[in-house]
């Protein structure tokens, strides 16, 4: 009996790290392919499709949900001995809690930006959408547009470069 159970939650882990994995290989093909031309992205797929809302609302509610989930874990989890750091049992200084909150409130709107980049959804609807209300006028990259696909295509390859070296685990080879 014991053994049915550990095989049962060894492989509901095993399914599980399989499904965020492929999740993650489709945001990091949908960031590729962010700044191409094409009307081709593989989340905007599904707002094309005629579904019901609530379906449409799940899907962008998982999909920002693991990406946020992403940043933030990574970026919480880093201290640096004496200066910053998330603690346990109230152990954490005001000066870093400030620092945490600061850094929470100014990547929620690129990241906010960048799933509606993902999705494609001003070119897919031809509305205007509330985040523009909100924040105003977006600029995305001076630098990609002025300098054109070469600066694109840098930037892709670092992304995928970066990838492939936490991936394997190469930064703590060296």
């Amino acid at each position: 009996m014991v053994l049915v159970m550990l095989l049962q939650t060894l492989i509901q882990k095993i399914l599980f790290s399989i499904a965020l994995g492929i999740l993650s290989l489709l945001v990091i093909v949908s960031v590729t392919t962010l700044f191409m031309n094409t009307p081709f992205t593989i989340f905007g797929m599904p707002i094309s499709v005629q579904s019901g809302v609530i379906t449409l609302q799940i899907f962008c509610f998982v999909l920002l949900f693991y990406i946020s989930f992403c940043v933030y874990y990574g970026m919480f989890r880093i201290k640096i001995a004496g200066c910053y750091g998330l603690y346990d049992d109230h152990q954490t200084d005001a000066s870093s809690l400030l620092f945490s909150t600061i850094n929470f409130s100014i990547v929620a709107a690129p990241l906010c930006q960048n799933f509606l980049n993902m999705l494609r959804v001003k070119q897919r609807l031809n509305c205007e959408l509330a985040f523009k209300f909100a924040m105003g006028e977006v600029i995305i990259i001076y630098y990609i547009k002025q300098h054109g696909i070469c600066t694109n295509f840098w930037s892709k390859c670092y992304l995928i470069d970066a990838c492939f070296i936490t991936f394997f685990v190469f930064h703590q080879i060296f």
